[in-house]
């Protein structure tokens, strides 16, 4: 068998072919070989530096990679690496100026928003301040248009009612108050505790300034002193309200002046008056008043019958005796001592006048028929106790005077001064002839 198959000329050919195939299957892995160590492998250390790049690892790594054109990539790719390495950086920097602009631009944007909020602020002060100038203006025209109607108010009104009245009108949410001198001297207040006014640190005396102000619960007690033309002070305005503006003291103190003005004005009118109806020389009233006042009775007792009143007529006894033997001044001192005791003996509602002379009437009010001979018996306890007029050196005279009266309960109102007159001058005619003195 052996010896057939070794003879066997195909088998010869098969030997040679397996032979020439192994070869060739031999040199295709050598070839295999040397292809993966010529090309796959520069090839795979390329595509590694290429990875390496783009994970941005760029250092030189110590490759073989053969083949002049992987040369050429590598540097290409090296060069590329550079470029890139370069533009990062730039972009870095470029990074870091887009930061530095953005945080300039961040706080540009904040300082634009603490300047819209300052100018938002400043306008709305300014608006405030505007407003409120605005509303100053407008009180202040309210007040002087005040002041001009408050200028005829007074004029013909109880000035501390319309004072008052204008005050509150003028600042509606304070509290006021007002003493005037010439009046009652009593405080009229309006939303202000009486008894704060009443304590010493209040009163104008204790102040040098025409302006002075007080804390007081949380307030202020604005005080202005009332003073005429003599700088006299002559009343005192009290204002509890918050701290004053100056437009607030300019008006008031121009209230003030006014108000001033007037009292002073009043207080001389008042006077001139008082002097009109009164006696210069006792201080009663005098024959004008009497008239007017009789006239005004009469015409009160002519509506209301009921309304009696009295009429008592007197004349002081030795008046020119006294001057002829003493001098006017004892004459004058007879007569301011007789006015005295008429007023001691008379009641409150009774009015003394001197009518001129030696002459002098009283007026009773409610003087009915016993309401008179009550002061007449009065008037006579008076006459019995025997006063005296002294003059400085020791000389004196004795008081002694006639009377007469009359009621309107018994006479007409028309005829009581008549009839009070006659009467009189018949008691004076009994008391010179019972005292054989010559008039």
């Amino acid at each position: 068998m052996d010896k057939y198959l070794g003879e066997n000329p195909y088998i010869n050919s098969l030997k040679y072919i397996s032979l020439f195939g192994v070869i060739i299957i031999l040199l295709a892995f050598f070839i295999a070989g040397m292809t993966y160590r010529w090309i796959a492998r520069p090839l795979g250390g390329l595509m590694e530096t290429v990875r390496a790049y783009s994970r941005g690892e760029y250092q030189e790594l110590g490759r073989d990679l053969r083949f002049t054109e992987f040369f050429m990539v590598d540097r290409l790719i090296r060069n590329m690496a550079k470029t890139i390495q370069a533009q990062v950086a730039d972009l870095a920097v470029t990074n870091s100026e887009l930061n530095a602009a953005y945080l300039e631009k961040e706080q540009a944007n904040l300082q634009l928003v603490n300047f819209n909020d300052q100018l938002e602020l400043k306008v709305e002060e300014k608006t405030l301040a505007l407003s409120r100038s605005l509303l100053r203006e407008e009180n202040r025209r309210s007040m002087l248009q005040s002041l001009l109607s408050f200028s005829h108010d007074i004029q013909s009104g109880d000035i501390i009612e319309t004072v008052m009245t204008q005050l509150v009108a003028l600042y509606p949410m304070a509290g006021w108050a007002m003493k005037s001198y010439a009046d009652n001297n009593e405080w009229a207040c309006e939303n202000i505790d009486k008894s704060r006014l009443e304590e010493q640190v209040i009163q104008p005396e204790n102040h040098y300034s025409d302006y002075y102000c007080l804390p007081s619960d949380g307030k202020y007690l604005h005080c202005f002193k009332i003073k005429n033309s003599q700088n006299d002070i002559v009343g005192i305005i009290v204002m509890q309200y918050m701290q004053l503006e100056h437009d607030d003291l300019e008006v008031i103190s121009l209230f003030i002046r006014q108000l001033s003005t007037e009292l002073e004005g009043r207080l001389l009118n008042r006077e001139l008056a008082r002097i009109a109806v009164t006696d210069s020389l006792t201080g009663l009233a005098n024959r004008k008043a009497f008239d007017n006042d009789l006239e005004g009775h009469i015409q009160l007792f002519n509506r209301y019958p009921s309304r009696n009143f009295g009429l008592f007529m007197l004349d002081v006894n030795g008046l020119k005796r006294a001057n002829d033997s003493y001098g006017h001044s004892m004459g004058d001192t007879l007569l301011i001592e007789t006015s005295k005791l008429l007023v001691e003996t008379c009641r409150l509602t009774d009015t003394v006048y001197r009518l001129g002379g030696d002459e002098f009437a009283i007026i009773l009010e409610a003087g009915d028929r016993d309401s008179c001979s009550i002061l007449w018996r009065r008037l006579e306890k008076v006459r019995d106790q025997i006063n005296y007029a002294c003059l400085p050196n020791g000389k004196q005279v004795e008081i002694h005077f006639a009377v007469g009266y009359a009621s309107t309960d018994q006479y007409p109102a028309d005829q009581v001064c008549l009839v009070a007159d006659k009467a009189m001058y018949k008691d004076k005619r009994r008391f010179y002839e019972k005292t054989g003195i010559e008039r």
